[in-house]
């Protein structure tokens, strides 16, 4: 998994578990994750600052509007990307396989 990826993970986890007021094994079951992965993730946040007093999310990921889209569409996972102008000969699905390959990697447990 990239260090994109993960840093995502992780403060998707931190979101459900301080701003939602989700448990973890309900994180659990939502992402298809062992419960013991979703509570070492956690003390990773805290140990690792993604989660201070403040409850913030870091600055380069915000989960609001994923959020509102997992929310609207019922969907376990969204990912909103940030989009400047598009490359010339950049494939339009090329984020849509990012997701795909983190489900497969995490789903080891």
């Amino acid at each position: 998994m990239s260090k994109q990826d993960e840093q995502r993970l992780l403060v998707k986890i931190a979101t459900l578990y301080y701003v939602d007021g989700m448990k973890q094994s309900e994180i659990a079951g939502l992402l298809n994750l062992s419960q013991s992965f979703v509570s070492r993730s956690i003390t990773r946040c805290q140990k690792e600052g993604v989660v201070k007093d403040q409850r913030y999310p870091t600055r380069q990921y915000l989960p609001v509007p994923e959020q509102a889209i997992e929310k609207q569409y019922g969907i376990r996972q969204a990912i909103v990307v940030d989009v400047d102008e598009p490359l010339p000969g950049r494939k339009s699905n090329t984020p849509l396989a990012v997701p795909l390959r983190t489900t497969w990697k995490l789903d080891c447990g």
